[in-house]
């Protein structure tokens, strides 16, 4: 019993230490996300359609209790909606063989979600996220925060351009610590961006600071692509079926 309770204990304590943002995770090829907006728990949700099991450390100035509510919510409702389809699938089929093919393909929640709070700028913080050890990092824009079509985003000009710095102060200590020679090889970065201005400003970024082999920075205008994206099912409505397959929403 004192063996059993040792253990729990030592279990316990590691489980305590990987949610403080002073102790480094013993933790290597996860995602590591910066920051936190309407968009980020999808990103995390879409990774049970992703074989094996998957890891993802995010980094954010909010509420820690709130995000990881947040996450487990849409993983639940994610995992109890594509079970019932697949139930409804095998309905047809007998008894016995239709548990099985049941368990066999079932969705299951293969996420592990830790989040820390604090600074994304700090380089202490970034490297006991293991940022060196991650297969991707995901930086996001913060500049959207409510739930409905980013158009109606109506911060002052000052709030907005606070939000691209931001952005590149974030992708400029991601480079240099990504591009460290202790640093695995082909990680990828993934910056949001908004406007013109800060696209502009990361393609520069990408020139002067991106090593050949080591980090790969991906430039992402989430605004211009979802734009094209409803044109497309506005144009074409049957590509909705089709989309339904590649997109878990």
């Amino acid at each position: 019993g004192a063996l059993i309770g040792f253990a729990t204990n030592i279990i316990s304590t590691i489980i305590n230490e990987a949610f403080t943002n002073n102790k480094k995770l013993m933790i290597s090829q996860h995602l590591l996300i910066l920051g936190w907006n309407n968009r980020a728990s999808e990103i995390v949700n879409d990774l049970l359609y992703r074989p094996g099991n998957q890891k993802v450390v995010a980094i954010t100035e909010g509420e820690k209790d709130e995000i990881t509510d947040e996450v487990k919510e849409k993983i639940h409702h994610t995992i109890e909606r594509e079970n019932r389809k697949l139930r409804d699938e095998l309905m047809s089929q007998g008894w016995i063989k239709s548990k099985f093919l049941y368990f066999r393909d079932k969705l299951r929640d293969n996420v592990t979600f830790i989040v820390r709070t604090g600074d994304i700028f700090s380089s202490i913080q970034l490297n006991n996220a293991q940022i060196k050890r991650a297969e991707a990092v995901i930086i996001l824009s913060n500049g959207i925060t409510n739930n409905t079509y980013p158009a109606d985003f109506t911060g002052s000009f000052d709030e907005k351009q606070n939000s691209d710095s931001r952005i590149i102060k974030a992708l400029m200590q991601v480079i240099e610590l990504t591009n460290d020679s202790a640093s695995i090889d082909n990680q990828k970065i993934v910056v949001e961006i908004e406007n013109d201005w800060t696209e502009k400003l990361v393609e520069m970024i990408i020139k002067t600071k991106q090593q050949s082999g080591k980090c790969h920075v991906v430039p992402f205008r989430v605004h211009r692509v979802m734009g094209q994206l409803l044109s497309q099912f506005s144009l074409m409505p049957a590509l909705n079926m089709a989309y339904q397959d590649l997109f878990s929403n």
